[in-house]
C-alpha cells in the first residue's frame, strides 16, 4: 500500500525584516520570495538577485513537503506483531511500571512522577486531575454486518497507534495517561497551543478533502506562489470553510483555560495559518489522485493469535489507478521540514493504519 505523507506548518509567512536602511536583504527570513520581492518594490529599491533566489528555493520545502513510501506486507506484518508484544506487556504491567528515565526531561509528569514513584497519591499531585474517559468502540461483524461494542476497560486490550507510541516513549506515562486518565489542569495555550492549530489545520484539510471529492473542479495551488498577499487569501480560504470547521474551533476553545483570554486571541489569529497549511497540504495530497475513497475514516484490526485489538482513523484513503494510497498529514511548527519527513519514514504507525485498512473492519468511535 501506498503511503503519503504531507507535512505542513500552520503559520502565516513573516513580512521581510526592516532595518533602519530600509528592507533587509538577509537570506535567513522566515518570508516568501514573492513577500520579498513586493516588498523591495514597494521601497522603490532593487531585491538582491541572491537572497530572492535562495527565497524562492526556500519556499520549496519550508511550507509544506509530501512523499511517497510503501508498506509492503512484511512490514505491515512486523508492526502487528510489535503490536502484540507491546499490548501483552500493557496488560502484564504493575500500578507503577518502570519509567524511561531517558525521556524525563520532556515529560508533563517529570516533577509528580519523582516525587511519589510508586503512584500511591495521585490524588494529590498538584496541577493534574482526571480527564475524560477512554471513548467507546464497536467493530463491523463480517457474519452479520452488525457492530460489537468493545470492552475497553482492560489495559492493552483495544490500544490506537498513540497509545502503543506514548508505551514505548515511557510505561509509566503510559500509565498516568492511558489508564489512570490523568491530565496536566494547566490548558493555556502555552502548552496547548501546537496541537490546537494541528487539529484546526486537519479540520480545514478535512474540509477540503471532502469538497475536491464532491467536485474534482476545485484546485488547489501552493500559497507561496498566490499573487495576492498570503494574509488575506489565508483568512478568505478560512472564511470559505468556516462552516465546516465551526465545531472544531469552539471544541478548542473549550479546551482552553477560559480565563486564558491572550490565548483565545492567539487561537483566533492562528485560523488563517492553519487554513493556509490545509490548502499547501491538500495541494501535495492530491497530486496524481484519482479518487478520494474515504475521510476521516476509522477501522480497527484483531491483532495476529490473540483476543486483542487496534484501532485507528486515517486522515483519508485515496485511489490512483489500481493502487491505495493512504494519506497522512502531520503538522509542525519546525522550520526544518524535510529532516521532519525522515523521521516519518520510519514511524510504525502507517504500518498498522495500511493493515487496518487492506485487512482490518470498519469501526465506530463513541464518546
Amino acid at each position: 500500500m501506498l503511503i503519503r505523507y504531507v507535512i505542513a506548518r500552520p503559520e502565516l509567512p513573516k513580512e521581510p525584516r526592516r532595518t533602519m536602511k530600509g528592507i533587509s536583504h538577509a537570506k535567513a527570513q522566515d518570508t516568501t520570495a514573492r513577500a520579498y520581492n513586493v516588498a523591495c518594490e514597494a521601497e522603490g529599491v532593487e531585491a538582491d538577485y541572491e537572497t530572492l533566489d535562495y527565497l524562492a528555493n526556500r519556499d520549496l520545502g519550508a511550507w509544506a513537503v509530501g512523499f511517497d513510501m510503501f508498506s509492503g506486507e512484511a512490514r505491515r506484518r512486523a508492526a502487528l506483531d510489535d503490536a502484540v508484544a507491546s499490548t501483552a506487556s500493557m496488560k502484564a504491567s504493575t500500578k507503577a511500571p518502570a519509567r524511561n528515565p531517558w525521556n524525563c526531561d520532556r515529560c508533563d509528569w517529570q516533577a509528580h512522577c519523582g516525587g511519589d514513584p510508586a503512584l500511591d497519591h495521585l490524588e494529590s499531585w498538584m496541577g493534574c486531575g482526571k480527564g475524560k474517559p477512554a471513548g467507546s468502540l464497536a467493530v463491523e461483524m463480517k457474519s452479520t454486518g452488525s457492530f460489537r461494542k468493545l470492552d475497553r476497560s482492560k489495559p492493552g486490550s483495544v490500544v490506537s497507534p498513540s497509545e502503543l507510541r506514548s508505551f514505548a516513549t515511557c510505561p509509566r506515562k503510559w500509565r498516568l495517561e492511558y489508564v489512570e486518565r490523568l491530565r496536566p489542569t494547566d490548558r493555556n495555550w502555552a502548552r496547548m497551543g501546537a496541537r490546537i492549530r494541528g487539529v484546526v489545520t486537519h479540520a480545514f484539510f478535512e474540509a477540503m478533502l471532502n469538497e475536491w471529492r464532491g467536485d474534482h473542479r476545485v484546485e488547489f495551488s501552493p500559497s507561496w506562489r498566490w499573487q495576492d498577499p498570503i494574509a488575506d487569501r489565508a483568512a478568505a480560504i478560512a472564511e470559505r470553510y468556516k462552516a465546516a470547521v465551526e465545531a472544531t474551533l469552539e471544541r478548542c476553545l473549550g479546551d482552553l483555560d477560559p480565563n486564558d483570554t491572550e490565548g483565545r486571541a492567539e487561537l483566533a489569529a492562528s485560523i488563517p495559518g492553519c487554513a493556509k497549511a490545509a490548502n499547501d497540504a491538500a495541494m501535495i495530497a492530491l497530486r496524481d489522485v484519482d479518487e478520494i475513497i474515504a475521510v476521516e475514516k476509522t477501522n480497527a484490526i484483531k491483532l495476529p493469535g490473540v483476543n486483542r485489538w487496534v484501532f485507528g482513523t486515517a486522515d483519508a484513503v485515496a485511489r490512483k489507478g489500481d493502487k491505495l494510497i493512504l494519506i497522512e498529514l502531520k503538522t509542525t511548527a519546525s522550520k526544518q521540514l524535510d529532516a521532519m519527513a525522515e523521521r516519518y519514514r520510519t514511524n510504525p504507525a502507517v504500518d498498522l493504519y495500511a493493515a487496518m485498512i487492506i485487512s482490518g473492519r470498519d469501526a465506530r468511535r463513541g464518546k
